[in-house]
């Protein structure tokens, strides 16, 4: 990256930002989607071009957005969060590439990291758990497990049952 394009972004994060520095600015913004260019036709705030992810940040300060900003750019916040969110994201570019080609998806790392399970879990990807149905399948435990207590003797029934 020129440093040109460097100032150029610099100038662009702070007229964004509340903060008046660099160091403090870039602790504002966030990661609120990536997407894919395969044309690489996507242009950064910075002016770099040809561009493959497409980022957009949001600033949690001062609500502006900024977009399109490239990989090269947001490696260049050197936030631990941000670099969190980079790859969490390119995971789950690479999880909706696999779906949509019919590719057979296994809960590996590679497609799975225990961020990528906690990003899907907060943006509610999981189905909530039917109360009614885990309510059965306790019952059902309970009642098989005193079937087999009450053709014990009484003294396995206590060990059994924890008494």
């Amino acid at each position: 990256m020129t440093t040109h394009h460097f100032e150029t972004l610099r100038g662009a994060v702070l007229a964004a930002s509340r903060a008046g520095t660099w160091a403090q600015a870039v602790q504002e913004w966030q990661i609120i989607s990536v997407e894919e260019e395969p044309l690489h036709n996507g242009i950064c705030v910075c002016g770099k071009t040809e561009l493959f992810y497409l980022y957009k940040i949001h600033n949690q300060v001062t609500q502006q957005d900024l977009f399109l900003i490239g990989s090269k750019c947001v490696n260049l916040f050197e936030v631990e969060e941000l670099d969190l969110s980079v790859t969490v994201l390119h995971k789950l570019l690479k999880l909706r590439s696999a779906f949509a080609s019919h590719q057979d998806v296994e809960l590996t790392s590679e497609f799975f990291s225990r961020a990528v399970l906690a990003d899907l879990w907060q943006n509610d990807a999981f189905p909530p758990t039917n109360t009614i149905a885990a309510t059965a399948t306790t019952i059902t435990s309970s009642c098989l497990t005193c079937s087999i207590s009450n053709t014990s003797s009484p003294q396995e029934r206590d060990v059994r049952s924890g008494f």
